[in-house]
């Protein structure tokens, strides 16, 4: 009896005991599968905090490149000419290492080139030596003018290394291609006729230069030009990323003409690049998060892609009017309101309604205007005239492509 007591007692024990390692092993295991999630949460905030800063530090980065960069070759051109003419978002200006200032504007199609000379120097030599020049101004590809701009590579070089940039590389599309359809082609005898007659039709001048001692000659000369014909080789893209993000092809057309009038080396002090003027810290960042999973840094080689340049101008229109406008319920009404936040954020066309950048609070009072109320509140009270006058601009130009 003693011995099976015994047993019973050991037996009774050595269960406890199992039963004990058991509940051990088991809160032991729980908690390291506690710990190990805490890590991986823990791990997944740092990392994300990580890119955070990385983006942050590379826009910082980019601002500061664009900052020196235009100041050094302001610096530089104003010391050979005395004064300073950048391109912006309608004209593409080059200056060549022969000093000569080639500018052309493609909302107007006005044409000029320009040498700084000293003022005893013979007036028709520096004609001749200009005019020779417009044959090589039809056929400079995208990516020569890209390499001519002092600005832009300096930019490209400074934040091309940085994490989350996205680059790529600019065709060798002629910039004049738009305008002078024949000179894609590249028959030589064809270009060299256009280039003949832009030649004989052009004006010569002579102007005193802001530089003492200096004269600056300009030839000039006007190519026709037509919206709906300059468009025509961006359209097959256009068409297809509106369909995309389900847009019509008539805003993405109308707000690309008011943006750049079809320049693809069109940029901006903001800095802004590209066809539909993308500016890299806003429209840039929430079109690459909304595109790719991650908010990314788009380089100028990369927004003087036009393909891309309108893939991520499409893909900005709609966030604007799918989500950050989607309150809005007229498709009319929001158009309007799309078209001005393009320009200047949502945000502010909610202060055109109510006074405060809360654009959900402002749908409400939207919602009860007709889109011809919209349309007017917004040419009166945005807060920007710019942006009063942008809103005009591309709705007036929306009936022009209904029939592409």
């Amino acid at each position: 009896m003693k011995i099976k007591n015994n047993t019973k007692v050991l037996v009774s024990a050595l269960g406890l005991l199992f039963s004990s390692s058991i509940s051990f092993s088991a809160d032991t295991e729980f908690t390291q599968f506690k710990n190990q999630q805490a890590q991986g949460v823990q791990s997944v905030k740092d990392e994300f905090a990580q890119y955070k800063k990385e983006l942050e530090d590379g826009f910082a980065a980019y601002k500061k490149a664009y900052k020196a960069a235009y100041e050094a070759d302001k610096k530089a051109v104003k010391n050979i000419w005395g004064d300073y003419r950048p391109g912006d978002k309608k004209s593409w200006v080059q200056y060549d290492e022969s000093g000569v200032r080639k500018s052309v504007n493609f909302e107007s199609g006005e044409v000029e080139l320009e040498i700084i000379v000293d003022e005893k120097y013979a007036d028709k030599k520096a004609e001749d030596a200009l005019k020779r020049k417009i044959l090589a101004l039809l056929t400079t590809t995208r990516l020569e003018a890209f390499k001519g701009d002092s600005v832009s590579q300096s930019v490209e070089k400074k934040i091309a290394n940085l994490p989350h940039v996205k680059t790529a590389k600019v065709s060798n599309t002629p910039v004049m291609s738009a305008m002078i359809p024949e000179v894609r082609l590249k028959d030589t005898t064809k270009i060299r006729k256009i280039s003949q007659t832009f030649t004989d039709q052009s004006k010569t001048d002579v102007r005193t230069a802001k530089k003492p001692g200096k004269k600056v000659v300009r030839v000039k000369f006007k190519i026709p030009t037509n919206a709906p014909e300059k468009s025509k080789q961006f359209i097959a893209k256009a068409k297809k990323i509106a369909d995309k993000e389900e847009l019509p092809l008539t805003l993405v057309m109308a707000i690309m003409e008011t943006e750049s009038a079809f320049n693809p080396m069109a940029k901006s002090g903001v800095p802004a690049y590209g066809l539909m003027q993308i500016v890299p810290r806003s429209a840039g960042q929430d079109a690459t998060k909304y595109l790719f999973g991650k908010a990314k840094i788009l380089s100028p080689s990369y927004l003087y892609d036009s393909d891309k340049n309108i893939e991520i101008g499409g893909a900005y229109l709609h966030i604007l009017y799918f989500n950050y406008l989607n309150k809005i319920e007229d498709p009319v009404s929001r158009l309007y309101c799309a078209i001005a936040a393009y320009n200047t954020g949502a945000g502010n066309v909610a202060k055109a309604f109510t006074g405060k950048k809360n654009i959900n609070k402002a749908s409400v009072i939207i919602n009860k205007l007709t889109p011809k109320q919209v349309y007017q509140k917004l040419r009166k009270q945005l807060p920007y005239a710019e942006t009063q006058h942008y809103v005009k601009k591309v709705a007036n130009k929306l009936e022009k492509y209904q029939h592409i």
